[in-house]
């Protein structure tokens, strides 16, 4: 019968403990993950970007939210097949790209009862070519036949992730100029319609297509 009897008041604690863990977990609010991308100041729900593979690695600010005060959040991270916890002192998180394609990682923040969620999806990408595009005026600075060629139009398509323009080519019928500058000043021979074609290379040393119109110089 004693036996009986302290089974059963074991039995009563741990229902007791079990309640009283649910009752926590009922009342408890789910903590608050918020994610952004480095050196911006808006928090993006499932945050979708892209980046550049040569860069070194993706920024992230974030700010986990608990009114659990007296409770220590944790966070984690998965990105594909590694999972590592966070130092919540260090307020930054870095993701390495290992190759091109979609970088998607999935963090966690947990504060004994409740688990939040949030998911980053980074499209990684090797190079985007460069854009050619240019005009002609006829300055008649030096000369009446006195022309300026002028690239400025030309744009590299990931200068948001650090990508330049370093060359500029001008193909004027068969005659070819190569420069850095982004524009020439060019004396034609004579009036009649010219082909003035131009391309222009990126710092991954790729060429775009050439732009090209029929000028006519009267």
């Amino acid at each position: 019968m004693r036996y009986l009897l302290i089974c059963l008041a074991f039995l009563i604690i741990i229902a007791g403990c079990d309640n009283r863990k649910d009752y926590f977990k009922d009342i408890n609010k789910t903590p608050e993950l918020k994610i952004r991308k480095g050196g911006t100041t808006v928090y993006a729900k499932n945050l979708k970007d892209s980046m550049k593979f040569r860069n070194e690695y993706y920024l992230l600010d974030y700010q986990i939210i608990d009114e659990q005060t007296d409770l220590s959040p944790s966070l984690f991270y998965r990105l594909n097949v590694l999972q590592e916890t966070i130092n919540l002192d260090q307020k930054t998180i870095k993701l390495y790209p290992e190759n091109t394609g979609l970088m998607k990682a999935v963090y966690a923040v947990s504060d004994n009862y409740i688990t939040a969620y949030d998911t980053i999806e980074i499209t990684v990408f090797a190079n985007l070519p460069p854009v050619a595009g240019f005009e002609v005026t006829n300055t008649q600075i030096h000369d009446p036949l006195e022309c300026n060629i002028n690239a400025a139009l030309s744009y590299d398509k990931d200068a948001a992730h650090g990508g330049t323009i370093i060359n500029y080519e001008y193909k004027i019928n068969t005659f070819t100029i190569t420069s850095t500058d982004n524009n020439i000043n060019y004396i034609f021979p004579q009036q009649g319609n010219y082909n003035i074609k131009v391309r222009v290379q990126d710092d991954d040393n790729t060429w775009s297509e050439y732009k090209s119109i029929i000028y006519t110089l009267q």
